[in-house]
């Protein structure tokens, strides 16, 4: 993860003459875990941004999430609820906000992304015209949700693995957005037993996503959602349906 990151920043400061700052910060736990699950880690990565742009006297902490993803609707029955993060959900920028305000903190979080899919925003990307390059980085990243690939024979855990929903997400997006992806996918190198080992280690990411791409968006589970006050429902349903349409572009066999 930190090389995907370094590789961004070589690029950033390769390309543009103002070059951007990078700060890396890392979080470890010494002592023995109280809370085995991962729940409270989007809240502290925004506590550190929130410190970050603080502590430079900035009044804006952006967070460039694609809006599909930040939605996060259930792609099955079973994925409802507490299963479904709301990392960079729109309701979850509204509560922290009104947190920042009540403790009176002078910044704000917003996604400058919040409408798009991530096939728009590459696309938007591409079409700002950036420096060479920037495509080639963008196939060093990571998007994978599961770098479990070390537990398959020949297989590797600094991959992509190319069939979670993430990674499906992300091979949507070239689609989309008319990119050649030159990304090494776990699954495109895998053959044999290790890729039907891989297959089926995916194999509820796979079900999930092919349901919800047959099923469609289901407007009851928007209508029954929490919003912002603000929140038109019609973009925001009209936006899930273009990224399932992204998602659905993808071969998952």
């Amino acid at each position: 993860m930190r090389q995907a990151q370094n590789a961004v920043r070589f690029w950033l400061q390769d390309s543009y003459e103002s070059v951007p700052s990078c700060t890396q910060l890392e979080f470890t736990q010494v002592q023995e875990k109280k809370e085995r699950s991962s729940r409270s880690r989007s809240l502290l990565f925004v506590a550190f941004g929130v410190a970050v742009a603080t502590s430079r006297q900035a009044t804006t902490l952006y967070v460039p999430e694609n809006g599909f993803t930040s939605l996060n609707l259930p792609l099955h029955p079973n994925r409802a609820g507490a299963l479904s993060t709301r990392s960079t959900h729109p309701e979850t920028f509204y509560r922290i906000n009104t947190l920042l305000q009540t403790i009176g903190l002078s910044v704000s979080v917003t996604n400058p992304f919040a409408n798009y899919t991530k096939g728009e925003e590459m696309r938007l990307v591409a079409d700002s015209r950036p420096p060479a390059g920037w495509v080639q980085t963008a196939s060093l990243t990571i998007s994978c949700s599961k770098l479990d690939g070390g537990r398959i024979k020949g297989g590797d855990s600094t991959l992509n693995c190319g069939l979670c929903y993430s990674c499906v997400t992300r091979r949507g997006t070239f689609i989309a957005a008319e990119i050649d992806d030159s990304t090494i996918y776990l699954s495109d190198n895998l053959v044999g037993n290790a890729r039907d080992e891989l297959l089926q280690r995916r194999f509820s990411d796979r079900a999930a996503i092919s349901y919800a791409v047959v099923r469609g968006i289901d407007e009851d589970e928007i209508d029954a959602g929490t919003w912002p006050p603000d929140a038109d429902l019609d973009a925001i349903s009209d936006l899930a349906a273009r990224g399932l349409a992204e998602l659905g572009q993808v071969d998952l066999t």
